[in-house]
């Protein structure tokens, strides 16, 4: 059995296995990000997702089963999209005022002081926003960057409690 879950963080999404006979999941794939769409390969060795990341678009990933040694398949960005200066995300936790354990995304200047002030952008507050992952449906992850690469802003993104993938 395959399925993708949040077992290792809420940030990101994973393929586990479970052998046929029951016990714990094992995870799969080791890329950090979001995995989604697993196809596992008729001889059960291989599992096909699609990835992706704070700074990589979504791309075919082929991961071998035992070793979780993945390989990239596709290449859709052009080469002139490399070019463009990108910052990983920072994840964090901290408690609300009511001790409940929040999620948050930070992307900050690449060269940030300490001790400067910047400008501090809260939002998007869509819920499942906190997730290392390119956000297609919603570029808000490409607004950042450039937000924090050319007028040296922090964009910081909190999860919301009705948030998938915190479990039960």
């Amino acid at each position: 059995l395959y399925y993708v879950a949040a077992k290792d963080g809420a940030a990101e999404r994973h393929v586990y296995r479970v052998p046929e006979r029951g016990g714990p999941g094992v995870r799969v794939t080791r890329r950090p990000g979001v995995h989604r769409q697993p196809a596992v390969s008729p001889d059960g060795t291989r599992v096909a997702t699609i990835a992706s990341d704070d700074v990589t678009p979504p791309e075919l990933y082929v991961a071998d089963v035992r070793s979780g040694l993945e390989t990239r398949v596709t290449r859709s960005p052009l080469p002139e999209f490399e070019a463009f200066p990108r910052v990983r995300a920072r994840y964090v936790t901290f408690p609300s005022r009511d001790g409940y354990t929040l999620h948050a995304r930070i992307v900050a200047p690449p060269d940030l002081e300490p001790g400067k002030v910047y400008p501090v952008l809260i939002g998007n507050v869509y819920s499942g926003t906190v997730l290392n992952q390119w956000s297609a449906p919603r570029p808000i992850s490409l607004v950042q960057q450039w937000l924090a690469h050319t007028r040296g802003y922090v964009s910081v993104q909190v999860d919301l409690r009705g948030s998938v993938g915190y479990g039960v």
